[in-house]
């Protein structure tokens, strides 16, 4: 229902928060198709995969001849999602100075290419994540605060698996269902239940893809050997969040 109530008014920035594996793309992509420009393009960037120096083109593009190898003019990401939406992953990974440009563009909606000599305006829905405290990172000087609050208009927390067990039977038998052409019994269920899943949704899909690469009907035993792989990673610290999204 919150996601609906967010697509439709389309202009309005978004911010999810959640830990890795929570399904913060899955929400980004509710709110793109159920909004009026779900027609228009949906252009994905994880700001954490790119060299930093390479931000700026990635985003803003260049034209030709603003440094070596640039051959030909070449739009960036939010060119790319005019009329659309620009979903941005870990975002507080992007690097102060170009935080500024893009709080720039959050605020006129104009920008230019890297090398460029003219403005460009664009229409862009901005939806964000990421699974960093951003208002703790604003205090230790990590964030900019006028870049925080521009993009602090709607806030989704993305819930981590342990905090809604509840939903475990119906995604692991949906999975199930889908490949196995079966339901799980009930000792599997419980099974599946009595784990906490560091890593979220995405674990416990792994986890039913291992069973039935493994032809694996002893889930107990599955997970089990699935706890000593993973006995000697660090304890997954709990995500913080700011005051209004807990």
């Amino acid at each position: 229902a919150q996601i609906k109530k967010v697509a439709a008014k389309d202009h309005a920035r978004v911010i999810i928060y959640g830990e890795s594996g929570t399904g913060k793309e899955t929400i980004m992509q509710l709110i793109h198709n159920y909004s009026p420009r779900k027609d228009e393009p949906l252009i994905a960037f994880n700001c954490r995969t790119v060299n930093p120096a390479l931000l700026e083109s990635r985003l803003f593009g260049y034209d030709k001849g603003a440094f070596t190898g640039a051959s030909a003019d070449t739009p960036g990401l939010f060119e790319q999602a005019h009329g659309g939406s620009l979903f941005l992953d870990e975002i507080g990974e992007l690097p102060l100075d170009v935080q500024g440009l893009l709080l720039r563009v959050l605020e006129g909606g104009r920008f230019m290419r890297v090398g460029g000599k003219h403005e460009i305006t664009i229409d862009v829905r901005l939806i964000a994540a990421t699974h960093r405290d951003l208002a703790a990172m604003v205090r230790e000087g990590k964030f900019r605060e006028d870049l925080f609050h521009r993009l602090n208009v709607v806030q989704i927390r993305s819930l981590p698996l342990r905090e809604h067990k509840e939903d475990i039977p119906a995604i692991a038998n949906n999975y199930w269902m889908k490949t196995c052409k079966a339901r799980l019994s009930a000792k599997q269920v419980d099974a599946l239940m009595a784990y906490d899943y560091p890593g979220n949704v995405r674990e416990l899909l792994n986890l039913l893809e291992r069973a039935q690469v493994l032809d694996e009907t002893d889930f107990q035993k599955l997970i089990e050997e699935h706890r000593l792989t993973t006995v000697n990673l660090a304890p997954k610290s709990a995500v913080c969040y700011p005051d209004n999204v807990r």
